[in-house]
């Protein structure tokens, strides 16, 4: 199974659409075959998404790869030029970027 942007910015918008969310990735398990793997690709757009869900009930294994090295708005770049995540983080506002390039909905905070 390979679920692809499950969760999606409007779909966090309030607690009855991530339950709803939660609720049709829960269903949708009854579709995978015995052995079979799953690989799911997705930004965490809300601190208790069905992301969260997923990972706390080991489901997978998350693997996150950020934009810098330790993860933070400031941190050194991975891949790109400073100027170029400096750009970015500029034009796609901090909301967004923290979600998309620190995969963290939450460092808009800091």
């Amino acid at each position: 199974m390979i679920y692809d942007d499950t969760v999606t910015r409007e779909s966090v918008t309030n607690p009855e659409m991530i339950k709803k969310v939660t609720e049709a990735w829960e269903i949708s398990r009854n579709l995978t075959a015995e052995g079979g793997r799953t690989r799911m690709i997705g930004t965490r757009w809300h601190q208790n998404d069905t992301y969260k869900q997923i990972i706390d009930r080991g489901a997978v294994k998350e693997r996150r790869y950020t934009a810098t090295v330790d993860g933070t708005m400031d941190g050194e770049p991975v891949l790109i030029s400073a100027e170029r995540l400096a750009e970015k983080r500029r034009e796609m506002g901090l909301y967004v970027f923290s979600a998309q390039m620190l995969l963290d909905p939450t460092a808009d905070r800091s």
